[in-house]
């Protein structure tokens, strides 16, 4: 965490934050509510200004600090506006938002559950219930409005509780971040292995082999294991290990020598069976033996767009081994809609 903020610095906007919330919860004296609104505006700002800044240029695209700001300023009026319709408008502005962070993250799938779950269905049975139960007060009557939905009941503590809840999420995930980036080479390997028999593996693994004969790969080479995580590598098996070693060493030879020679002498090497330097971009120098389950295998690069994408994955994730969850949830969805 010291790497992106100070903890310090950090917890002291929460706290700024938390009193801005309390500030701007409705209460029986009214005039307060944007002033502490507007302290917790200035806590969420420079909360995500610092961030950025701390980013520098690793920081995230402009859109996700437009989606940031938009969902916590929604959240704050959801819990904090007198009438339950517009808090609940405002639940959708914030459930949108949050969509909008999913989507820059990659997890399309997430983006539209969030929005046909919680936009869907629970935000419309919620304002079912608001229809059918109250009666919502002309807009220059705030004295119609029942007292629960005019004054907080219990500010302080659910102010307390819910920012020392998000304090320490916040610790825990730093800690589960750093945690993760101690984690070995090898242990990396080894999860990768394990993890070869799903589906999106196997998928991964032959759009790993495709690229690799687009390399120069002889036909018979067997991918093993392809790593999840960038820099993306491939575990290759070939029939005969010494040929492979040897072709190897020659394509290293010939890129070696395509750099220093001319079109003609380049299109004669190739006229005699060596690779050209310009299809041998995952060999040299990323091609080298290692022991890998008690075999001697070849690791080799691959190029980012190997990997499957998120909704590759889910999907045959959500096929192949979770058939009868996904044919129950599009029962209960359908049995919600007719309902």
């Amino acid at each position: 965490m010291a790497h992106l903020i100070n903890p310090i610095l950090l917890y002291g906007l929460l706290a700024v934050g938390a009193v801005g919330a309390a500030g701007a919860l409705p209460r029986a004296r009214t005039g307060g509510q944007t002033l502490g609104a507007l302290l917790a505006a200035i806590a969420a700002g420079a909360l995500l200004l610092t961030l950025a800044l701390a980013a520098g240029p690793d920081r995230p695209s402009l859109y996700f600090y437009i989606f940031a700001f938009i969902a916590l300023g929604a959240s704050l009026r959801v819990v904090t506006h007198p009438r339950p319709v517009y808090a609940a408008l405002y639940f959708i502005l914030t459930v949108l938002a949050s969509a909008g962070l999913f989507t820059l993250l990659g997890a399309e799938f997430l983006t539209f559950a969030l929005v046909i779950i919680y936009a869907g269905a629970i935000l419309i049975t919620y304002l079912f219930v608001i229809m059918l139960a109250t009666e919502a007060p002309r807009e220059e009557r705030l004295e119609a409005l029942a007292e629960y939905d005019a004054h907080s009941q219990s500010p302080a503590l659910a102010v307390v509780l819910g920012f020392a809840l998000l304090g320490t999420l916040t610790g825990m995930l730093n800690q589960a971040g750093a945690a993760q980036a101690a984690d070995s080479e090898l242990q990396n390997k080894r999860r990768d292995v394990a993890s070869q028999g799903e589906p999106a593996m196997a998928l991964l693994r032959e759009k790993a082999r495709d690229a690799l004969l687009k390399a120069g790969f002889p036909d018979d080479v067997r991918v093993v294991a392809v790593t999840r995580r960038t820099p993306y590598l491939a575990y290759v098996a070939p029939a005969d290990p010494a040929a492979f070693e040897a072709l190897v060493q020659q394509s290293k030879q010939a890129a070696a020598a395509d750099k220093a020679a001319d079109e003609t002498e380049a299109s004669q090497r190739k006229k005699e069976g060596l690779l050209p330097a310009s299809a041998l971009a995952l060999l040299p120098p990323l091609v080298e033996p290692i022991e890998l389950r008690g075999r001697t295998v070849f690791q080799a690069s691959l190029p980012a767009d190997v990997a499957p994408t998120n909704i590759e994955a889910v999907g045959v994730a959500l096929l192949h081994e979770h058939p009868l969850a996904l044919e129950l949830a599009g029962v209960l969805l359908l049995m919600a809609m007719l309902a």
